[in-house]
């Protein structure tokens, strides 16, 4: 217990306690210092231990406040003994100055350069001058833009509506500056091929024609991509044949980025089911370009019947001059994947949607589409949000990001149905997260 010292005599102290006014012996009392508050060292910090206490005093048999995790940043209040002081979870309380790490503040200098151009196939704009800063945009080769600023060898652009930093190791100087208004960035280009159509029916059971499902989910991922700024192009929008041969030679000629087919599996065991995406023998990029569209349909809880990537030489991937996909959705011969072709198109459009985005490293953002997810947080800071996104994923869930008014909000799962929705989220919480269903 602590009390205010009134007086001192001969070694014993006057203080009150329960209402009564007496002296006690100093030989067993010792003295409170009030806690020393400094102007920090630092103005902002970041925690580098996995979990941090926030304590009451800067102490650490202080009482804890509240706890703080791994890469989470806050503003140092004041310093005593190097322990700092912070805001955070509502609370004000003291961290240790042992496991944080200064965060400093971008030194933005004059450019050394006016007008820049990229070297690099594809290159990232990022947030902040580091590597591990978040990806805002990207900016293809010999795209050239006006140097806003310098920070350690990286250079400050506004590319595709963001303005953010890219590094000066990817970039060269542009020494004739032209007097014409800059050209608009590229967009990056996806080629999107419904199999089969007009004469070609594709695979047919349970009343589906392959031609006419390929067609519908291929055209609602066009324009989820488009609500990305992505270009999309088609082999077809209605429906009419297309030679194979054909189908390559659009997207050569297009110029496109990616080329992505879409077809209903099929076969005489009405038992056989499952999706499965395929890539050509020895394409690495078609490989990681398959293998992100089929993790994207199994983890977006679309289908849980995965028969993996897979290698084949299909003409539209050998012919094919960029990263090429052939996904099977679903056997068309079995019942239960006829139902989810028929019925839970958006679900399976949306997932394949996400893979190409997770390929292109392109963050997906919220659309209209109307379809059910699963909320787990909402933060102010994406560092914050990042965080959460690495703990749903060391357990399995596959986890996005999606910005809105200022907002990053964590979502798992994009559903049609509100009921496997709702499964989700008690599946979640059961996990020990938090979970609401949104639309």
């Amino acid at each position: 217990s602590k009390y205010k010292a009134l007086a001192e005599s001969n070694g014993w102290y006057k203080i009150t306690a329960n209402g009564k006014t007496g002296w006690v012996s100093g030989a067993h009392v010792k003295e409170v210092k009030a806690i020393q508050e400094n102007p920090p060292k630092i103005d902002k910090l970041e925690v580098v231990a996995d979990v941090l206490n926030v304590r009451a005093k800067p102490t650490t048999n202080s009482a804890k406040l509240t706890q703080v995790k791994k890469g989470s940043k806050y503003k140092a209040l004041a310093e005593s003994n190097g322990w700092y002081k912070i805001t955070a979870n509502g609370k004000t309380g003291w961290v240790s100055g042992a496991h944080v790490k200064e965060v400093k503040a971008i030194q933005e200098n004059p450019p050394k350069i006016d007008k820049l151009e990229v070297v690099a196939d594809v290159l990232n704009v990022r947030a902040k001058p580091t590597t591990n800063s978040a990806k805002l945009t990207q900016v293809k080769k010999g795209s050239k833009y006006k140097a806003l600023a310098e920070s350690n060898g990286w250079y400050k652009i506004t590319a595709n509506g963001k303005t953010g930093w890219v590094s000066g190791a990817h970039v060269k100087e542009v020494k004739d500056i032209q007097e014409n208004p800059p050209k608009t960035p590229s967009k990056i280009s996806v080629f999107l091929d419904a199999g089969h159509g007009g004469k070609d029916p594709g695979a047919e059971g349970n009343g589906l024609n392959e031609k006419d499902i390929a067609l519908s989910i291929a055209l609602k991922t066009g324009e989820i991509l488009k609500n990305h700024n992505i270009d999309v192009k088609y082999s077809r929008t209605t429906d009419v044949f297309v030679e194979l041969a054909d189908r390559a030679s659009m997207a050569n000629n297009a110029n496109s980025d990616i080329f992505v087919s879409f077809h209903c599996n099929s076969f005489t065991d009405s038992s056989a089911k499952g999706t499965e995406t395929y890539h050509y023998p020895g394409s690495a990029e078609g490989a990681k370009l398959a293998k992100s569209i089929q993790d994207s349909i199994i983890k977006n809880g679309v289908y849980n019947g995965d028969r993996g990537v897979k290698e084949n030489t299909y003409l539209v991937l050998k012919q094919t001059k960029m990263p090429a996909a052939l996904v099977e959705m679903a056997f068309i011969s079995n019942s239960q994947d006829a139902n989810i072709l028929k019925n839970r198109q958006n679900e399976m459009a949306n997932a394949i949607a996400m893979g190409i985005l997770d390929y292109l490293e392109i963050p997906y953002n919220e659309t209209s589409e109307g379809l059910y997810r699963v909320q787990t947080g909402a933060f102010s800071q994406r560092e914050n949000a990042q965080n959460l996104v690495d703990e749903l994923k060391a357990k399995g869930y596959e986890a996005m990001i999606v910005e809105k008014g200022g907002i990053y909000k964590v979502q798992v799962g994009a559903f049609s149905q509100r009921g496997n929705a709702d499964k989700l989220a008690e599946q979640l919480k059961a996990d020990g997260f938090e979970a609401i269903v949104v639309r």
